[in-house]
This record gives C-alpha cells, sequence and structure tokens, in this order.
C-alpha cells in the first residue's frame, strides 16, 4: 500500500509540476490541458533522459538533468504567466482541476487494483521484462 501511495504522490507532482508547459500549450481549452500534464511530464522526462544518455552521460546524471530542465522550464514559464495561472485557478479551475484528479486517482486505482489480482509476469510479458530488467541493471 505504501508504494502505491508513493507512485501516486510521484505521478501527481510530475503533472503539477508540468502543469505550466501544458497551460501554455493548451492555453485555449477550459482545462488548459491539466490532463495531459503528467503524460506530458513522464514523456519530457523519459525522452530527454534518454537524449542525454545516448550522448554518453550516465544515465542518474542525465535522469537528474532532465528533471532539472523540467523544474526550470515549468519555473520560468509559470514565472511568465503568473496572472493567468492565478486568474484561472481563481475562476473555477481548481474545482476543474480536482474533478480531474479525482477521475485520474479512480482510475488509476482501478487499474492498480485489477492488477493486484493477478500480479504474475506471464506469456510473452516475460521476455520483455526481463530484457527491461538487464537494462536497468547494465
Amino acid at each position: 500500500m505504501g508504494s502505491l501511495l508513493l507512485w501516486w504522490v510521484v505521478l501527481e507532482g510530475l503533472g503539477l509540476l508540468a502543469l505550466p508547459i501544458t497551460f501554455r500549450i493548451f492555453a485555449a481549452a477550459d482545462d488548459r490541458g491539466y490532463p495531459f500534464a503528467k503524460i506530458m511530464a513522464i514523456l519530457l522526462i523519459t525522452y530527454v533522459s534518454w537524449v542525454i544518455a545516448f550522448l554518453g552521460v550516465p544515465f542518474h546524471l542525465a535522469l537528474i538533468a532532465a528533471l532539472g530542465l523540467l523544474v526550470v522550464t515549468s519555473g520560468f514559464l509559470a514565472a511568465r504567466q503568473a496572472s493567468a495561472m492565478a486568474a484561472w485557478f481563481s475562476g473555477g479551475g481548481r474545482a476543474a482541476m480536482l474533478r480531474l484528479m479525482a477521475v485520474w486517482t479512480a482510475g488509476f486505482l482501478f487499474f492498480a487494483w485489477q492488477r493486484s489480482l493477478m500480479p504474475d509476469i506471464f506469456g510473452a510479458e516475460k521476455y520483455m521484462d526481463f530484457s527491461f530488467f538487464n537494462t536497468l541493471v547494465r
């Protein structure tokens, strides 16, 4: 249960961290791209860290650099659009964000529950998971 809560907190934190980026990209949308913020954060962190590691930097340093780049970019965009973000939060954006967060949490808990029913690695999944584990070990 503790690791499930940790995953939820990390993913919510990444979503809030990437909110200024999606706020800028989805400026015309009512939700300002909050449903895509978690996806955007994971995509940016993994892709940027992969590119940096591909250039020869050790992966743990590349991951730290990608996280730092995300923090700097989000901070810069949040500072530039602070008044627009404050107006959105006070004008109903907070309620929309909480509603979307509740829907995402329900989906997250549903899929975690579904996976807990049969957590075994089975079928063709074994080979792909084994290759992921070997890559992480290297």
